[in-house]
């Protein structure tokens, strides 16, 4: 079966490293990475939060605060579709992934700090992650 829903991710087609992902394309295809395999989840999720640490004071694309959400498993009915994202990621990458969420919980006047707390807090931070 062919899936043809597909237009959030098309602009990443054929990237060859995410650090060549220019910042436009991020605040652009902010949906992106509820679209993504768990593969292609690992490989762009550097690029969004590589953006966010840097635009997150000015940006005006929703690309900060979604980055945040795609790292919080709120609600049951997501918790191991968003769970199936992380499940290739090594120890230190899931260290890069709990800094990045205390960094953001810290800039209430620039994000959606309360989700990065709650990432933090219910996920995260009580070795959750470690099952997948």
């Amino acid at each position: 079966m062919d899936c043809f829903d597909n237009s959030d991710i098309k602009p990443f087609y054929g990237e060859k490293h995410w650090r060549e992902i220019p910042d436009e394309m991020i605040e652009s295809q902010n949906g992106a990475l509820c679209f993504f395999s768990p593969q292609a989840f690992r490989f762009f999720l550097p690029a969004y939060m590589r953006y966010c640490l840097r635009n997150y004071v000015d940006s005006q694309s929703f690309s900060v605060d979604a980055t945040i959400y795609a790292l919080n498993p709120h609600g049951s009915g997501q918790k191991d579709f968003m769970e199936s994202k992380w499940g290739l990621f090594s120890s230190d990458q899931l260290g890069v992934v709990v800094s990045f969420l205390k960094f953001m919980s810290e800039q209430e006047e620039y994000v959606d700090a309360d989700a990065a707390k709650s990432a933090l807090a219910n996920y995260w931070l009580k070795d959750a992650h470690k099952s997948t």
